[in-house]
């Protein structure tokens, strides 16, 4: 069997082989085109970025980030403006903790804790700008500080304790 090789500089080469050699080359060519045509129709050229751009951008802008931070610090604020029980319930609720399991560990009623909390919320709209319609939001970045206000508390009750 003869087999042709096609080099880039536009040389050919033909080289004699036996039957056996020259099937497992023309099965290992077949193996490396099927793979170059895969490969063709799935990879991501960045040509074309310009019609997929909206994948390789970061949609988040400065003015987005320094919103965020003061929507942060008015959070943190209106917790602090909160009785110590109230916030205490109402990181417990936004932290997952149920009605139920809250008044369980503080030896309560349920009923107690959710007025509790009602109030905090009530609270949080009254001095809130946009109002309790973006509670939704709120609750989310609330969840974001928990860590923060914990790490308040820890930090004042070592104060207290030296």
């Amino acid at each position: 069997m003869t087999i042709n090789y096609h080099f880039n500089n536009g040389e050919n080469s033909e080289i004699e082989v036996s039957e056996e050699l020259g099937a497992v080359i023309l099965e290992s060519r077949r193996k490396e085109e099927n793979l170059a045509r895969k490969e063709r129709y799935h990879c991501v050229s960045m040509e074309n970025s310009e019609f997929e751009g909206v994948d390789f951008i970061d949609e988040t802008t400065p003015e987005m980030l320094f919103f965020e931070q003061i929507e942060n610090e008015h959070i943190l604020e209106t917790l602090d403006k909160l009785s110590e029980t109230q916030r205490r319930r109402l990181i417990l609720w936004v932290d997952g903790m149920s009605f139920l399991d809250i008044a369980k560990y503080e030896g309560v009623s349920h009923v107690a804790v959710m007025k509790s909390i009602e109030a905090a919320k009530k609270f949080f709209q009254k001095i809130s700008e946009n109002g309790l319609q973006k509670w939704g939001s709120n609750l989310l970045i609330m969840k974001g500080l928990i860590s923060e206000i914990k790490n308040r508390e820890r930090q004042s009750e070592k104060a207290s304790k030296i």
